[in-house]
């Protein structure tokens, strides 16, 4: 057990464990699709099979995966990512002979979800992954490994020792990725593209780039998002959309942004979620009703996937609901430990950038729960169900394992070669001499003999 789970061995055990409480917290949240399937184990077999997969993908990724192969296989899933995301976003731009291999997925009017023979995911998770990497890669590998890098810097007829053109290609390298995936998402998930957005500046602030440019993409950012809102209030108030999915964000927003004692009861298909959230978190207490004794798990839409909080602490209450919280926040503690350890920048910033990620989204889906955030369709990492978001959740741990271990090889190898250098230098106290040390000590002596008679005839 100590050989298949090497590595951040309690990062491992969170992962464990919080993969175990969801299929437990599974026999309640998939209650819906069994009154309409009537399989009363199927879900949750289902959800059960997803879990031991991605975590068998896991363990191979973190025995098996080279860096090198983590630094190319980014461009290949970003490739892929961009290609299916915006396939998503324009149907129209899928060529007629795929037209029958890669179709649409519609629900609640956002195009989230590609099928392709017969597989339904979201490239959105795919995308993210990709960005994350892709980002960590632009902004810590050394230039003269980065051919974009080296193909730019032809072009431009540019010295790659030259610190600020490298600093500034970063830059533009890191918007231009940054913007080609989060914009396709944000047109079919805001919320998706809004956390995307700030970990991308996080991770471009924790690089050490963060400079004119950065602060300047900030203010860019609160005008363009004050834009933004108000081209969804003219939207509201005319009719006229830009965004299929305008109407839905801003009242989701509104609802929740000027919410009072008037409306906050107020229930219709823009708060149902909420209220019936708020039931059932009113009736935990402490220990909640026990395991499969939730009220409204019947009635809660979505519980399987944005809501599965709610149930958590219904069910088990609000100390077993902090403790799932508290695991998530472990798993980004030990990879920020991880991180600190590794002497790579690139493995450190990949390392922060995948743990906060999954870290986020699940302290953003638990504040949905409780009405701390409007609604933004985030599951809850490892524990909702979604094959999709079970894989690449899974995947990410095992690539941490893996940068984990390729860490601890790095660290112990720099540490020999040190060892080897002092060794080197130092010589030992009961070393032979050799023939041409004694041939070199003999002509001092002679040199000294000589110089101590011309004294005495001087003398």
């Amino acid at each position: 057990m100590k050989r298949l789970f090497d590595g951040d061995r309690i990062l491992w055990v969170m992962t464990l464990i919080l993969s175990a409480f969801s299929v437990m917290v599974a026999y309640s949240a998939t209650s819906q699709l069994v009154n309409k399937t009537g399989d009363v184990n199927g879900e949750v077999v289902g959800h059960a099979i997803a879990l031991v997969l991605g975590l068998i993908i896991a363990i191979i990724v973190h025995h098996r995966l080279p860096l090198k192969w983590i630094k190319k296989g980014t461009f290949v899933f970003l490739f892929i990512a961009l290609f299916l995301l915006l396939a998503m976003t324009f149907p129209g731009m899928i060529p007629g002979f795929m037209s029958s291999i890669i179709n649409v997925s519609t629900l609640n009017s956002a195009s989230r979800w590609v099928q392709i023979l017969g597989f339904t995911f979201q490239p959105s998770e795919i995308a993210k992954l990709a960005l994350v990497a892709s980002v960590a890669y632009y902004l810590t590998v050394p230039a003269e490994e980065s051919r974009v890098m080296r193909f730019i810097a032809k072009h431009l007829d540019k010295d790659l020792n030259d610190e600020k053109f490298v600093r500034n290609t970063r830059f533009v390298l890191f918007l231009l990725v940054m913007m080609a995936v989060t914009l396709p998402i944000t047109m079919a998930n805001m919320s998706t593209g809004v956390i995307i957005y700030l970990l991308c500046l996080s991770m471009l602030w924790l690089s050490g780039i963060w400079n004119r440019a950065a602060l300047l993409m900030v203010v860019a950012t609160v005008v363009l998002g004050g834009a933004f809102s108000l081209a969804l209030k003219h939207g509201h108030d005319t009719g006229d959309h830009l965004f299929s999915r305008g109407e839905t964000w801003y009242n989701r927003t509104i609802s929740f942004m000027l919410e009072d004692e008037n409306t906050k009861y107020t229930y219709n298909d823009y708060t149902s979620q909420v209220v019936h959230s708020q039931i059932a978190i009113s009736r935990s207490g402490m220990v909640g009703l026990g395991p499969g004794n939730s009220k409204e798990r019947d009635v809660l839409p979505q519980i399987f996937a944005d809501f599965v909080f709610a149930i958590i602490i219904e069910e088990y209450g609000l100390f077993i609901g902090s403790l799932v919280l508290l695991a998530y926040l472990i798993l980004l503690f030990r990879c920020g430990i991880i991180a600190k350890r590794s002497k790579d920048p690139y493995i450190s910033l990949l390392v922060l950038g995948l743990g906060t990620i999954i870290t986020i989204q699940a302290l953003i889906s638990a504040g949905v729960s409780v009405h701390l955030g409007p609604v933004t369709g985030q599951p809850l990492p490892l524990i909702s169900r979604g094959r999709t978001s079970i894989f690449i959740t899974l995947f990410a741990i095992g690539v941490i394992e893996r940068l984990a271990v390729l860490s601890k090889q790095q660290n112990k190898a720099a540490v020999a070669v040190s060892d080897d250098a002092e060794e080197t230098v130092e010589t030992p106290v009961d070393s032979p001499i050799t023939e041409g040390e004694i041939a070199t000590e003999e002509s001092s002596d002679e040199d000294n003999n000589e110089e101590k008679e011309n004294i005495t005839l001087s003398d």
